[in-house]
C-alpha cells in the first residue's frame, strides 16, 4: 500500500510536469509614469508561473525584473486606441515597478521558469519541454513581437493609432521586417 501511494504521487507529479510544459507565454508590459504595471498576453499566463519583464532606462532596454504569477490580477481590457491582431488577456500587478519612469514605457513580458536577456530587446524563456526566443521592435505606428519556438517564427502586432516618433528604439531591422512579412 505504501508503494502504491508513492507510485500515485510520482504519477501525479509526472502529469503536473506535463501540464507545465507549455508555460512559456510572451506578451507586452506597459509601465506608466507612476510605475503601474499592465501586462498583455495573447493567452492566459499559467497560474503560479513566474513572469519576467523588461523596462527602458536611460534610452536602453533592460532585463529582467521578476514577478510571481500570484502577483498578477486579471483585468477587464482597458479602453485604449491600440489595434491588436488577436484578443489579449490583460493583467495588473499588485506591485509597482521600483523605478518609476518619467514617461510611459513598454517592454516584453514572458511567463517561464527561467529567462535571460538576449540581444538589445529580447528575452529567452525556458520551461520544461519548451524554449522561446522573443524580441520586440517598433514599426512606424506600433510594436511587433517576434517569437521563435522550435525554429518557427510567430509574430504579433499592436498598432497604437499614431506615428511613433523617430529616434525611438528599438526599431525593426531589415531581418525583423522579413520575418514579419512572412507571418
Amino acid at each position: 500500500m505504501k508503494n502504491l501511494k508513492w507510485a500515485l504521487i510520482a504519477l501525479a507529479m509526472t502529469f503536473c510536469g506535463a501540464a507545465r510544459a507549455d508555460v512559456v507565454s510572451t506578451g507586452i508590459v506597459a509601465i506608466s509614469e507612476d510605475g503601474t504595471l499592465t501586462f498583455y498576453f495573447p493567452k492566459n499566463a499559467p497560474p503560479g508561473a513566474t513572469v519576467f519583464y523588461q523596462w527602458t532606462e536611460k534610452g536602453r532596454v533592460r532585463c529582467c525584473k521578476i514577478l510571481r504569477g500570484d502577483e498578477l490580477t486579471a483585468l477587464p481590457e482597458p479602453a485604449s486606441d491600440w489595434s491588436v491582431e488577436q484578443p489579449m488577456i490583460v493583467y495588473g500587478a499588485k506591485m509597482k515597478h521600483p523605478l518609476s519612469p518619467k514617461m510611459e514605457t513598454l517592454g516584453l513580458a514572458l511567463s517561464a521558469d527561467k529567462a535571460t536577456p538576449q540581444g538589445k530587446s529580447g528575452i529567452r524563456g525556458i520551461s520544461p519541454g519548451k524554449t522561446v526566443e522573443a524580441r520586440w521592435c517598433l514599426g512606424t505606428e506600433g510594436i511587433n513581437v517576434i517569437e521563435k519556438i522550435s525554429g518557427r517564427y510567430r509574430t504579433t502586432y499592436i498598432g497604437f493609432g499614431y506615428e511613433i516618433e523617430s529616434g525611438q528604439e528599438p526599431r525593426c531591422s531589415a531581418s525583423d521586417l522579413k520575418i514579419i512579412g512572412k507571418n
